[in-house]
């Protein structure tokens, strides 16, 4: 399934734009990367309100074209970062703020306030950054039990797909190989984004 084109939206977070989020398409001419000038959401969407929690903000968002026999599809991802020498705390914490994203109940308690701004949930992409492989493994080995702590979070990854993979191959090998190592389930090898 060729992707036709890759934007990445950095947010503000100065790690994003630390981190250079211009990802491109494997096998694409056409390259979309810019700051991320406006939220997708306004952040009265993106906050936990129905559960008191605060807002959930990406480091950024990492969005698809994919050309599917006859038709397009449009995948998105909301992207955090691992920097070298932090542990897997924090990173659990910004995927538990997404939960409350996920969770939050839509207009009078029908559907879920996200269906209003997407067909899908974004899929979750934790991008080790400036780190080996061996320390990328290592990190998100310890990532998976402190994310199944969060029974919230645990329940959200069974249901919306979730991987790692580091910045340096995402760069090399485009958003579209087979370099993410899924967070939920026993399967470790690495797979594309369909995969998860």
């Amino acid at each position: 399934m060729p992707v036709r084109r890759v934007r990445v939206c950095p947010t503000p977070a100065p790690e994003a734009r630390a981190a250079g989020c211009g990802l491109r398409a494997a096998g694409c001419g056409l390259r979309a990367a810019g700051p991320h000038h406006r939220a997708r959401a306004p952040r009265q969407h993106l906050r936990g309100a129905s559960t008191g929690g605060p807002t959930y903000w990406p480091a950024a968002e990492l969005a698809y074209t994919a050309d599917l026999d006859d038709a397009q599809l449009r995948l998105r991802a909301f992207v955090e970062l691992h920097l070298p020498d932090t542990g897997t705390e924090p990173i659990a914490g910004q995927l538990a703020a997404s939960t409350r994203l996920w969770e939050q109940a839509g207009p009078d308690g029908a559907g879920r306030a996200w269906e209003r701004l997407w067909r899908t949930f974004p899929q979750l992409l934790v991008v080790p950054v400036g780190t080996t492989a061996a320390e990328a493994r290592t990190a998100m080995a310890g990532l998976r039990p402190a994310a199944e702590e969060r029974p919230g979070l645990a329940e959200m990854l069974t249901a919306v797909p979730a991987g790692a993979a580091r910045l340096e191959d995402l760069l090399q090998h485009g958003p579209a190989a087979p370099v993410r190592h899924p967070l939920a389930g026993q399967e470790r090898r690495p797979c594309d984004w369909t995969e998860l």
